[in-house]
């Protein structure tokens, strides 16, 4: 199914025909505004836009998926602010979304709300100049598991266990707080 995101991607670059314009509109990068439309068009399985080096055009398509993607835009909207938000005392909240860690970190020094980051990510994305105030989660924290999986008669076994013995150490050395499994 078609995310309210990759609608309002591509109905922003359907309105602009320019990815920059219609990216500065929703205050997303290109690459990110990009990745919508085109996940769009895989969910679809249809080409809605015509990129070239100049410029974009709407394909036949394209044309008739944006009349349908307005109408559900425009009933979420009625919805959100929606007469039933109201009734319980809910108001609806802007949001914004981006794909990558340095357009999150850049809108959340911009005063634009939180985001979730990696520890490892902290100091390469909040280098100097970038305002950002950083709190830990109470214990118990989220965490994650990470595996390496090799088919084990794979010709480059020897390779894959070299590489987790290097990512072990790694991992030990790096000081996080890490519970490894296998060794």
């Amino acid at each position: 199914m078609p995310t309210l995101a990759q609608l309002r991607a591509f109905l922003a670059v359907a309105e602009h025909l320019h990815f920059r314009e219609a990216a500065a509109t929703l205050r997303m990068s290109q690459s990110a505004l990009s990745g919508a439309a085109y996940a769009l068009e895989e969910v679809l399985g249809v080409k809605l836009l015509e990129r070239t080096t100049r410029k974009v055009l709407l394909t036949p398509e394209g044309d008739r998926a944006a009349v349908h993607a307005l109408r559900v835009l425009r009933s979420v909207d009625d919805l959100m602010s929606i007469e039933i938000c109201r009734e319980v005392g809910n108001r609806a909240t802007a949001t914004t979304y981006a794909t990558s860690l340095p357009t999150l970190v850049q809108l959340v020094a911009g005063g634009f709300g939180v985001t979730l980051l990696p520890e490892s990510a902290v100091p390469v994305e909040g280098g100097p100049g970038v305002r950002l105030a950083l709190r830990r989660f109470r214990s118990p924290a989220p965490g994650r598991t990470i595996g390496l999986a090799y088919r084990a008669s794979s010709g480059k076994a020897a390779e894959y266990r070299q590489l987790a013995r290097a990512m072990r150490a790694a991992v030990r050395e790096s000081g996080m707080v890490v519970t490894l499994a296998g060794d």
